[in-house]
């Protein structure tokens, strides 16, 4: 007597992220087989280190994206700056030149 329950229930296999399955009293995953008690399947979703790593991994995301905005924002600004010096060097130029004794 096998009864899937999917993800609605109980989260992944915490060993390969496969299915439960309901088979008799105990839970058992469609793909690595491993087994957890009937009574003890609450320890299935229990999983305090993978849920603080998963909130920090979000976390580090969001200043990656933050760093990556920035840095955008600042390439963009060098880029500007690169633009002005490179134009001022021309009038510089054209200045000295215009300075320069007609032959």
């Amino acid at each position: 007597m096998t009864e899937p329950i999917g993800n609605t229930e109980l989260k992944p296999c915490p060993f390969c992220g496969g299915t439960f399955y309901l088979v008799w009293n105990d839970w058992k995953c469609d793909s690595c087989n491993a087994v957890i008690p009937g009574p003890w399947r609450f320890l299935v979703n229990e999983r305090p280190i993978e849920d603080a790593l998963n909130a920090r991994i979000e976390e580090l995301e969001a200043e990656y994206a933050t760093a990556v905005s920035m840095f955008d924002d600042w390439q963009a600004l060098v880029n500007r700056w690169k633009r002005g010096y490179a134009e001022l060097r021309r009038e510089n130029d054209a200045l000295k030149k215009a300075q320069e004794p007609q032959q």
